[in-house]
């Protein structure tokens, strides 16, 4: 970074900042004390200089947000890069309580990145059809994913959630999508709707009508069959 960038340091903090949640230009100000008015060069640099970044726009169009592209990164930025210190003065067993506390958060944005692939997945298989997808938000309004279908009537609405869900949550967060999916603009009164939740585990047998469940199971049974295999052949 600092080969590559005057005041590397701006940069570190503007990564750190986007690693620990802060997607919005005034977010990033904040967290960085980086006056909006800067921050545009510095991101332009992280995005189209360097690549480490990406602008994520809603489906649809919209304001967009910035999110870090490599996991390896988001993981450095997110708990290394604050942590160094600590890690100078030898308090591992420190740095790793925290990674610990924190993995499940992390893991979760890395589970909505799984989602999308594995959903596109199944549009292989003839699972499902859409034409578009991705993270949708309005006005305080958010869904993890929205794929539509702009040759037929189809939306699917998808809540990804890192976590074990009882048959209540799974209720609940069902319900949930179904009103947030409401705001949705695209073909309001002509769509067909359909609802999907991503779950790392379900306890026990769980059935919910309208309602499509993926587990972490369910998802690594479809990418290992999608998984390139390597061919072996015999030379004489």
């Amino acid at each position: 970074m600092s080969t590559e960038t005057r005041d590397p340091d701006r940069y570190l903090a503007i990564l750190t900042a986007i690693a620990n949640g802060a997607s919005r230009i005034s977010e990033i100000s904040s967290k960085t004390v980086i006056p909006v008015t800067s921050l545009s060069k510095y991101l332009g640099v992280l995005e189209r200089t360097l690549g480490i970044i990406e602008r994520v726009e809603p489906l649809l169009g919209g304001r967009g947000i910035y999110r870090i592209k490599d996991n390896f990164f988001r993981f450095w930025f997110r708990f290394v890069n604050p942590s160094r210190r600590l890690l100078e003065l030898g308090l591992i067993d420190e740095v790793l309580d925290k990674v610990m506390r924190g993995l499940d958060s992390y893991v979760a944005t890395t589970w909505e990145d799984i989602a999308l692939e594995h959903f596109t997945l199944l549009r292989r298989e003839g699972v499902v059809r859409f034409t578009d997808i991705g993270r949708w938000w309005f006005k305080g309004v958010e869904i993890d994913l929205v794929a539509i279908n702009e040759e037929g009537k189809d939306a699917y609405f998808i809540e990804v959630k890192w976590g074990t869900l009882s048959n209540r949550e799974v209720k609940e967060i069902g319900k949930e999508l179904m009103m947030k999916a409401r705001k949705f603009p695209w073909r309001r009164t002509t769509r067909k709707e359909h609802y999907v939740i991503y779950a790392k585990d379900i306890k026990g047998s769980i059935t919910i009508n309208d309602v499509t469940i993926y587990t972490l199971k369910d998802v690594a049974n479809l990418m290992d069959k999608h998984k390139p295999r390597i061919i072996k052949t015999n030379s004489n």
